[in-house]
């Protein structure tokens, strides 16, 4: 949270809980340990087509959130291919760059907005507000330089998600948009955690 910025020789320090990035680590390990040819690229959140769910309260509103688009992605990998020599027995971080940055609360303020959802006024603690993934690629222009994939912006992305909205559809959300609010706010474990007196979750959610 203090540094946002991310490179690959940072140590691997999963937060409390996140058994997504152990996972993705021990995945690492048996491909780096395989006999294949090998690249891996570590991909920054990569948005189009999500749903909201009880984990969009487990990040931290302040995290720094680098995006990367799904063309833009599988663009990388495609261009990758003819790069085997470059890339080869190597790990990268893959996302959209310097366009693609945003703080979390103002990528959900967004969203909502496009959503037909209004402010993103939910209630204090209803956020976690420690041990989340994300962050911004410092050496994100290492892969870029090589394979040249990135060509959506921030702009481009929120312009792809409106256009799946039809204007009914976000109508019809901002009519019901307390009850909607008031049923994703009940998946909110970090809430959930206050209101129990879940100490292992608090610490998860809050720190000590």
């Amino acid at each position: 949270m203090e540094n946002p910025y991310i490179s690959v020789e940072d140590p691997l320090e999963p937060s409390p809980g996140d058994e997504y990035a152990l996972t993705k680590i021990a995945a690492e390990e048996i491909i780096k340990t395989s006999k294949l040819k090998w690249t891996i690229f570590r991909l920054a959140a990569i948005m189009g087509g999500h749903k909201m769910s009880k984990l969009m309260f487990h990040q931290p509103l302040a995290t720094s959130l680098e995006i990367a688009t799904p063309r833009d992605t599988a663009r990388a990998f495609v261009n990758a291919i003819e790069k085997e020599k470059e890339l080869s027995r190597s790990i990268f971080n893959l996302g959209g760059g310097e366009n693609c940055r945003i703080s979390y609360e103002g990528f959900l303020q967004r969203s909502f907005n496009i959503f037909g959802l209004g402010e993103l006024n939910f209630p204090e603690k209803a956020f976690a507000e420690k041990n989340f993934h994300c962050g911004f690629y410092k050496d994100g222009d290492k892969l870029e330089n090589i394979v040249h994939f990135r060509k959506d912006s921030l702009e481009d992305y929120f312009k792809m998600e409106k256009e799946k909205i039809s204007s009914f559809e976000n109508f019809g959300a901002s009519l019901l948009k307390r009850p909607i609010k008031y049923y994703l706010l009940k998946q909110s474990e970090p809430l959930a955690a206050i209101k129990n007196n879940d100490e292992k979750m608090k610490s998860q959610f809050f720190g000590n």
